[in-house]
């Protein structure tokens, strides 16, 4: 893994995404807009399925956001940017 978890939220993310079947080795873990900004790519900022997104936001009590953008060299791309949830 290229971009591995650095923090306990991104490891339960990781542990969430490997129960529901994803190799582990296609997500990745990245700054944006500095360290507290965190996002994860997956595969080559390719869509996770919306099924396993609320899986992970139940499961590991993050919202994930996606952004979107489109790249002249390798078409749509997407980034989920991890946001914690506030404790209930």
């Amino acid at each position: 893994m290229i971009h591995p978890p650095v923090n306990e939220t991104e490891e339960k993310i990781l542990l969430l995404f490997k129960l529901r079947g994803y190799d582990t080795i296609n997500i990745e873990f990245k700054d944006s807009g500095g360290r507290t900004n965190r996002c994860i790519k997956y595969k080559y900022w390719e869509h996770i399925d919306s099924d396993d997104i609320i899986y992970i936001q139940e499961n590991a009590n993050v919202m994930l956001t996606p952004t979107e953008w489109e790249d002249e060299d390798t078409g749509n791309n997407v980034a989920y940017h991890i946001e914690q949830k506030p404790d209930k």
